[in-house]
């Protein structure tokens, strides 16, 4: 239930701040940072918004083929 209501609150958040860059820790406490893209990705709403994605866990940071399975590898530098 915490988990859904922090979603609902960060998509409310997203559409009224409607950020150019979100910036988001792989790690999070009860959630992945990943699935939170993820689920930023599935509204296209927010399709041309950059997602930055960091981890201090090198092995986060590497696993390329999750991240592309979940739509979140977008090369926005042209």
């Amino acid at each position: 239930m915490w988990a859904q209501q922090q979603e609902v609150i960060l998509m409310n958040e997203i559409a009224s701040f409607k950020p150019e860059v979100i910036i988001i820790d792989i790690l999070l406490c009860g959630e992945d940072g990943r699935d939170i893209c993820k689920k930023i990705r599935e509204d296209s709403n927010y399709n041309a918004v950059i997602l930055l994605l960091f981890s201090a866990s090198p092995k986060h940071l590497l696993d390329y083929k999750k991240m592309e399975q979940m739509g979140l590898l977008k090369n926005h530098l042209g």
